[in-house]
């Protein structure tokens, strides 16, 4: 869930692993250091009920997700599976991610600055996530490549896969 100008936007994602670099599919593809996922989402926009600055509570995101979650989802595996998934699941705390938009080469370039907690202690650990978006698998091959270099020619670089979703699930 993430909050917009238009209210807040409800995603609902599959992410496949990708063998070998094989992408034929119009999906978003996320680029890692060494893997590759083929992500298919779908996006709803849901009026906020909070009349407050914040992300809807637990109860009220809950409700918000089940209420709007596609057939597809919901029937992934089964009748009413996601939603049923969706009503036993845990929210986890929001995590309040600073972007910040620049122009790298040429092609716009998005950082987000994720703090991730660590589970039973005070101590935070920053997440800095760089995307750009092309249509081009080549161009995007080609970026991925020079911008790892770049970051790593700097020291700034981490050489592992990571998914922030799951580093936000262990850390809290």
């Amino acid at each position: 869930m993430t909050e917009n100008d238009d209210g807040l936007e409800l995603t609902y994602k599959k992410r496949y692993a990708i063998m070998g670099g094989d992408v034929k599919y119009e999906a978003q593809v996320e680029w890692g250091y060494q893997k590759q996922t083929l992500s298919i989402s779908r996006k709803k926009v849901a009026e906020s009920t909070n009349s407050e600055v914040d992300l809807p509570g637990e109860s009220n995101s809950r409700a918000m997700l089940i209420d709007e979650a596609p057939d597809k989802f919901d029937n992934l595996q089964g009748t009413n599976c996601g939603t049923s998934m969706l009503a036993k699941s845990r929210i986890f705390v929001p995590v309040r991610a600073k972007r910040s938009v620049g122009k790298r080469e040429g092609m716009r370039l998005y950082i987000q600055v994720w703090p991730i907690g660590k589970r039973g202690s005070t101590e935070i650990d920053y997440l800095v996530e760089a995307s750009f978006k092309t249509e081009s698998r080549m161009i995007a091959s080609t970026k991925h490549d020079r911008f790892i270099s770049y970051l790593q020619d700097k020291g700034w670089f981490l050489c592992k896969d990571s998914l922030k979703t799951q580093l936000i699930m262990e850390g809290y």
